[in-house]
């Protein structure tokens, strides 16, 4: 039984975003999701960290494609090849909510949605 979880404060400036596919906004289990946490740097994207939901048997921190952001800045063609990264890295199954394929090809979507959502708020300064 887990009796206490820590969770450490994000250094100032560290941005974060979410996005889930599914029938509902809420109270349901995703068909997808995929989480971005990381930290702008003067053009560049620290700390990065690339998480993947409802694909695999447990959540999945998807290392690979996090290192290849880590250090650079997004441009188009390495935002594209990091949710290829991902979306290769995770195992999903087919189930009523979404065949494998389907939930692979939104992996794909969702990770680029984030990448690009994540360049919006660090252009604005707002992680909100």
């Amino acid at each position: 039984m887990i009796e206490e979880l820590i969770v450490p404060e994000q250094e100032e400036g560290t941005l974060s975003t979410y996005c889930k596919i599914g029938r509902r906004k809420a109270l349901e289990i995703a068909i997808c999701g995929v989480s971005l946490v990381a930290t702008p740097q003067g053009g560049y994207w620290r700390d990065v960290a690339l998480g993947l939901g409802a694909v695999g048997p447990t959540p999945i921190l998807e290392i690979q494609a996090s290192a290849l952001l880590e250090g650079q800045p997004w441009t188009e063609s390495l935002i594209n090849e990091s949710a290829r990264i991902a979306a290769s890295q995770c195992f999903p199954i087919d189930d009523l909510r979404a065949t494998a394929d389907y939930r692979r090809a939104m992996v794909k979507v969702l990770v680029q949605r984030n990448i690009r959502e994540l360049i919006l708020r660090g252009e604005k300064g707002v992680n909100a």
